[in-house]
């Protein structure tokens, strides 16, 4: 089932003592309703054309795949520092710290400024490109749904065919 929220309170006395319940585990049978998964950015080693998407499944009745993608010209790298306990810490901080104390960098890449926003789903299979093109990066949003627990899709493959711009370096 869909469930978007679900509260349970349970209070229980005896001479001496109260309980609560602290924690309950809940699991649902079959396969979920809906799961979303992004790619990361996909760099296309530079500027392409990007020319129509497709993609291998099998969606028996009642299941659905949604593919929406976008595109930009520029990353933004996010550098997040941490300390042995793994919790986020300033870059002064970390600095700091001598290396028995600290743990390494993460960089996490990010759309940069002039990415495009997502694209609608794409409907079939070697349909035309959505998102603006020639651009350097792509990065593809995956819907996997199902009415019936007992069904999933299955993806197997996403293709997206590309070429040299017409121009690269302008008119």
């Amino acid at each position: 089932r869909k469930v978007r929220y679900l509260f349970y309170n349970h209070e229980a006395f005896d001479q001496f003592f109260t309980y609560h319940l602290f924690e309950v585990f809940l699991y649902g049978r079959g396969f979920p309703a809906k799961v979303r998964a992004r790619s990361n950015l996909i760099d296309l080693q530079g500027a392409k054309s990007l020319r129509s998407i497709r993609w291998e499944a099998m969606t028996p009745p009642g299941t659905g795949i949604e593919i929406r993608s976008r595109t930009g010209d520029s990353i933004v790298e996010e550098i997040l520092y941490f300390g042995k306990n793994g919790e986020t810490i300033s870059k002064a901080l970390w600095n700091k710290l001598p290396a028995s104390q600290k743990l390494p960098l993460v960089v996490n890449p990010e759309a940069g400024p002039g990415w495009s926003a997502w694209s609608s789903v794409y409907k079939v299979q070697g349909e035309s490109f959505l998102s603006p093109s020639p651009r350097a990066f792509v990065q593809l949003d995956v819907a996997l749904t199902s009415d019936d627990p007992d069904l999933a899709p299955l993806l197997r493959s996403i293709a997206i065919d590309f070429d040299a711009p017409l121009m690269g370096g302008g008119v």
